[in-house]
C-alpha cells in the first residue's frame, strides 16, 4: 500500500510545491553559499604577486573615484574588460576586499554556468563536479590576485557563449545569435587567449547536433 501511494499521481510528495522548489533551487543555493562562505576570508590580507605594482603602486588606479574614470582606466590596450573591471574594484574598496569581491563574485558565476551546461547536457550528477570546480585550490590564486580577474572573466564569457550556444540549439533566435558573439568578443577582451577557446568550444557544443563535432574538436585541441 505503501508504494501504491507513492505512486498514485494525487499522493506523489515529489509533486509536491515546496518539494519541486528545493529541487530545483537547492543546489543553486548550496553553490553560492559554500562558495561565499569557502572563500571569505580572502576578502582581507595584502596585495600579492602583480596586485603590489599593478594595483597598489598604479597611480593612474589609485585616482580612480568615479564611475567615469572607472571607463577611462586603461592598464593594457587589448584588455578594456579586464581594465574596467579593475577600476570597479577600486571604487568599491581602495585596498584588497574590493578586487576579491569582484573575483568571488565571478567565480561563483563561472561555477553556477557549469552547473547550468552540465544539466542541460543531461547530467544526472551536475551538482557534484561543480561543487568540486568552485573549490579547487588552484582558483585561490586567481581570486586573491585582482590581474588575474582576467582568466575568471574569459572562462565566465565562453560559458556564456556555451550557455546560449545550448539553447540556440532548441530554439533558434536572432538574440541569441547576437548574444554569442556578444559573449566571444567580451572573453576576447578579457584575455587574448580567449579569441580562439571561447568561439572553438562554442563550436563544439553547436556541432555535437550538427556533424561537426570531430571537426571543432580538432579546432580546439590545435
Amino acid at each position: 500500500r505503501g508504494c501504491q501511494a507513492y505512486n498514485h499521481p494525487e499522493l506523489n510528495f515529489l509533486k509536491f510545491p515546496m518539494i519541486v522548489f528545493l529541487r530545483r533551487f537547492l543546489p543553486w543555493g548550496l553553490l553560492i553559499l559554500v562558495g561565499a562562505l569557502s572563500y571569505r576570508d580572502l576578502l582581507v590580507g595584502q596585495f600579492l604577486f602583480d596586485d603590489y605594482q599593478v594595483i597598489l603602486k598604479n597611480d593612474a588606479l589609485q585616482n580612480v573615484h568615479t564611475f567615469r574614470d572607472s571607463l577611462t582606466f586603461v592598464l593594457k590596450p587589448s584588455k578594456p574588460v579586464t581594465n574596467f573591471l579593475l577600476a570597479v574594484g577600486q571604487l568599491i574598496s581602495p585596498g584588497t576586499a574590493g578586487q576579491r569581491a569582484l573575483s568571488i563574485l565571478f567565480h561563483l558565476m563561472v561555477t553556477l554556468f557549469f552547473y547550468r551546461i552540465l544539466k542541460t547536457e543531461g547530467f544526472k550528477i551536475a551538482f557534484w563536479p561543480a561543487l568540486f570546480f568552485l573549490l579547487l585550490p588552484i582558483h585561490s590564486e586567481t581570486v586573491m590576485v585582482g590581474l588575474f580577474r582576467m582568466e575568471i572573466l574569459g572562462s565566465l564569457f565562453t560559458l556564456v557563449a556555451v550557455s546560449l550556444v545550448q539553447s540556440l540549439r532548441e530554439r533558434p533566435s536572432a538574440l541569441r545569435y547576437l548574444g554569442i558573439f556578444m559573449a566571444v568578443g567580451l572573453a576576447q577582451m578579457s584575455k587574448e587567449v580567449f579569441a580562439l577557446i571561447a568561439p572553438v568550444t562554442a563550436l563544439l557544443f553547436y556541432g555535437q547536433r550538427k556533424g561537426w563535432q570531430r571537426f571543432a574538436g580538432i579546432l580546439l585541441g590545435v
